[in-house]
């Protein structure tokens, strides 16, 4: 058969040609920083499941070639996208990865930051000892780099920790040596961080306006730089924080409106509802409970999912309380009895007794005295647990007089 003659291709045509050969034949270190620029570009626009395909295309790429220090950076941001979720264990999967690819480095590029990232994880599950350790850690070999923003944050979180632990000299010790880190460097986030630490530990020894004036201090110095960071509806929140406990409830109410308000344009919903909780439990004080009741309910789904159940408990006897001013008692039972789920998968008797008798008190007052009387009955069993004797006077006191009406058989 014949053929009609080939036509020679137009430039254009040659071009593409060209083209498409040159991105087939890319290098991996070449695909592996474009998978990783790719993925950071997805992070900004919040597409995070896209943005984990990338980073993890970029970790394959890079392995592939041996670019460790490219690696370390993938693994690095696929620990952060799951600790963000708090998928602690995938987190540390991707971070402990990182680590590994750093090490293999010539300069250890990156570790002491990725070893900071392993404490706050151990932090956040409760292993303090080993967050201590590898803040320690993350310290030394951020000073072995000369990196101070680095070794500023290890040492703020050391201070953090040190605060927490209620050892307040070394925690401002490490605090201020944070902050004149981060002063020396300068970065102004990094100096906003150790303010805010600051400004916490001085809210700790009641130093109202020490705190009041840390966490000013970081405002400003967040605001010219990280306006979007979610520090800064933290300093709001602080500050609102501070200014409830001295009673002044208005400006109280005006910060927390204004830490909401950052965390909803930013999409934080574990901010939204710190500051959605604080304006209920503003509310509440002012007499408003069905506006309180309406900021618990919004901050719930947040808190629940957080996984922390001495947070959610107290959120919802909170809530409770809120349901019961406003008359709802169904309502108010039902998140009694969420409070004391959570509290008995937490393993804390003491905490679960309170509720109890928060749950009991409220039962007997509108004349449910057959479910009083069990409920004081739980507290009782969890304060034998506990051994508070004084609080179990008090619940005994409450058990008589249920029995008194006739409405607790002898247990």
């Amino acid at each position: 058969m014949n053929r009609p003659p080939r036509r020679a291709p137009t430039l254009a045509a040659a071009l593409l040609a060209a083209a498409a050969l040159a991105g087939g034949c890319a290098s991996p270190s070449e695909r592996a920083e474009k998978a990783r620029e790719r993925g950071v570009a997805l992070v900004a626009k919040g597409n995070r499941e896209a943005a984990i395909e990338a980073f993890t295309r970029a970790t394959r790429e890079a392995g592939q070639a041996g670019l460790d220090s490219m690696v370390a950076l993938a693994e690095g941001s696929l620990g952060g996208l799951f600790y963000e979720t708090r998928d602690f264990d995938r987190a540390v999967t991707h971070f402990r990865a990182a680590e590994a690819a750093a090490r293999r480095t010539a300069r250890r590029e990156g570790l002491g930051n990725i070893l900071n990232n392993l404490g706050l994880i151990e932090k956040a599950r409760g292993q303090l000892d080993a967050a201590q350790g590898l803040y320690l850690e993350a310290a030394a070999e951020n000073h072995r780099a000369g990196n101070r923003v680095g070794e500023a944050a290890a040492l703020n979180n050391l201070g953090s920790l040190a605060r927490e632990r209620g050892d307040i000299e070394s925690a401002r010790d490490l605090l201020l040596r944070a902050l004149g880190l981060a002063r020396m460097a300068p970065d102004s986030v990094a100096i906003g961080r150790s303010l805010l630490s600051i400004g916490d530990l001085e809210a700790a020894e009641g130093k109202h306006d020490d705190a009041s004036d840390a966490y000013a201090q970081a405002l400003e110095a967040l605001k010219a730089v990280a306006p979007d960071w979610p520090e800064v509806g933290y300093a709001y929140l602080r500050r609102g924080n501070l200014l409830e406990g001295l009673g002044g409830l208005a400006e109280a109410k005006r910060l927390y409106l204004s830490s909401l308000a950052h965390y909803r344009r930013i999409g934080d919903a574990p901010g939204e509802a710190a500051a959605a909780a604080a304006l209920g439990s503003v509310a509440i004080q002012e007499g408003r409970a069905v506006e309180a009741e309406s900021y618990f309910v919004e901050a719930l789904p947040a808190i629940r999912a957080s996984g922390n159940l001495e947070e959610l408990s107290n959120h919802l006897a909170r809530l409770a309380a809120a349901r019961r001013a406003t008359g709802d008692l169904p309502g108010a039972v039902q998140a009694y009895q969420e409070a004391l789920a959570a509290r008995q998968r937490l393993g804390d008797p003491r905490g679960y007794a309170a509720v109890a008798m928060n749950l009991a008190a409220l039962l007997e007052g509108a004349g449910d005295l057959a479910n009083a009387g069990t409920a004081y009955l739980e507290a009782r069993r969890a304060l034998e647990a506990s051994g508070d004797s004084v609080a179990l006077r008090e619940v005994e006191a409450g058990i008589l007089r249920i029995k008194a009406r006739g409405a607790v058989g002898a247990p």
